[in-house]
């Protein structure tokens, strides 16, 4: 069984296999009131940072969870994780730097989260990426890749399941897309809206999920 979580961004929590993993946990603090996300995280056993900007940072977990935020890759057992270094911008990180994809590898598949990506990765990139049972991939632009880029990695690695993240809502003042725009056109994926993503509760279909925002 697999449980998905989203707390707004690009930050999840991942249940599977015992462990629970968040993805890029901001500060709450970290822009002000351009930023009101809540951040109402529960102690993860491991943390995943795709690149040290407040937005997607936080460390500070009371339990002190294993950290990464590097290149390479780590075995937890029945879990392993590949970190995949890539860039910020389409200029080979000048503008913002480094991003890690982060590939989790389980059972049922590849679940993989692209942190901040702004580029289109490369052919032996996408190779590493191929057939996903999960994605969590940014779709608001500017910052990251827009809805369009998106589109093009999803048809180019088919995955099962699609969360989209960063995008501009209701919680964020950022110079971002909503995500209505990443929604238009997307054939063969059905739309979900949940509270959570349980898959022993859902349909193995192509689906698009709009998490609320716990």
């Amino acid at each position: 069984m697999m449980k998905i979580v989203w707390y707004g961004h690009a930050s999840f929590q991942l249940n599977i296999e015992n462990k629970k993993i968040i993805f890029d946990p901001y500060q709450k603090d970290g822009y002000g009131s351009s930023f009101r996300y809540k951040g109402n995280f529960e102690d993860p056993d491991i943390v995943l940072i795709s690149h040290n900007h407040s937005d997607h940072n936080f460390r500070d977990f009371k339990n002190s969870p294993k950290i990464i935020d590097r290149e390479g890759i780590y075995d937890f057992g029945e879990i392993k994780i590949e970190s995949v270094k890539t860039f910020h911008d389409q200029e080979k990180g000048k503008k913002r730097g480094e991003n890690l994809i982060f590939i989790v590898h389980t059972e049922k598949g590849k679940i993989i989260h692209f942190g901040d990506l702004g580029h289109l990765p490369s052919p032996e990139t996408f190779k590493k990426l191929s057939d996903p049972y999960a994605i969590m991939i940014p779709v608001g632009g500017y910052f990251t890749i827009d809805h369009n880029d998106a589109k093009k990695i999803i048809e180019n690695i088919s995955p099962l399941f699609v969360f989209p993240m960063h995008y501009k809502t209701e919680f964020i003042d950022f110079p971002i897309e909503p995500v209505s725009k990443f929604l238009e056109d997307i054939p063969n994926y059905k739309i979900k809206r949940k509270d959570l993503f349980d898959d022993s509760l859902e349909e193995l279909e192509n689906s698009i999920y709009l998490l609320s925002i716990a």
